[in-house]
């Protein structure tokens, strides 16, 4: 695609035209190589047939990889050891005057972020270890007693909404499920009439937001479910602390 490529330029980047068909891990979730930045660590240059040919990844450890790039027609091979930076699609959050300007602080924001999903995603992953069963909002939704309303959240912290998406979750009083909502759901948020529930979510900075037992209870769910269009406004509670693994999450908010 010319103007992707276009796009790619202007942000120092050049586009091989290897064919790659592999998929490597980032974040624990499958990634198409061919859809990451990479950074050439091998001194060797380039073949001149690399845009006939195609290419594999071969993890050496942490971060570095060795491409071994292959001509179509011919018995010829290059082994180039690079580096994976990010995935494409960071980069284009972010517009290129800011990465010219400040790489480092630019990249520090895909890093928090990083983190912050990875602890997200093993938090869920230990609780589905421990028979919890982790649903998405339209389960709910699917519950009678389920009142649609208009949910907004006053985290007190500000997402950068170029390279973070906050989710809000649920955990009923069983402590035995937990529901994610995204935030393009909230204006049709299903709440639960539970009066041992909790809200949550996952801060920048490894802190975390929390609509608390007391303050759920406190909700007055006969009155929200007669309106016609009702509407709540969850002021959540920040915890500053350093959480950096799923026990740091567990010990805030199922002790």
């Amino acid at each position: 695609d010319a103007l992707f490529k276009q796009k790619l330029e202007a942000y120092g980047l050049a586009w091989l035209e290897t064919d790659s068909r592999d998929g490597i891990e980032y974040n624990a979730k499958k990634m198409p190589a061919a859809l990451m930045v990479w950074k050439k660590i091998s001194k060797e240059k380039f073949p001149s047939w690399v845009k006939n040919s195609t290419c594999e990844f071969r993890k050496k450890s942490g971060n570095r990889y060795f491409m071994r790039i292959q001509q179509k027609q011919k018995n010829l091979f290059t082994d180039i050891e690079v580096e994976l930076v990010m995935p494409v699609d960071y980069l284009f959050k972010v517009a290129p005057e800011e990465w010219e300007k400040d790489y480092q602080t630019a990249f520090a924001k895909f890093k928090k972020e990083e983190n912050r999903l990875a602890i997200m995603s093993d938090f869920m992953r230990s609780l589905d270890v421990s028979e919890f069963g982790i649903y998405n909002y339209d389960r709910i939704m699917k519950e009678d007693e389920a009142i649609q309303l208009a949910a907004s959240f006053n985290f007190k912290e500000q997402f950068d909404e170029n390279i973070s998406k906050p989710f809000v979750y649920y955990i009923p009083g069983s402590e035995r499920a937990l529901v994610k909502y995204p935030q393009y759901q909230w204006n049709d948020f299903p709440l639960m009439p539970d009066k041992a529930g909790l809200l949550f979510s996952l801060l920048p900075d490894n802190k975390v937001a929390i609509y608390g037992r007391k303050d759920y209870a406190k909700i007055k769910f006969s009155e929200l479910k007669k309106m016609e269009k009702p509407s709540y406004d969850f002021d959540m509670l920040t915890i500053v602390e350093d959480i950096k693994s799923p026990d740091d999450l567990k010990k805030i908010l199922l002790n």
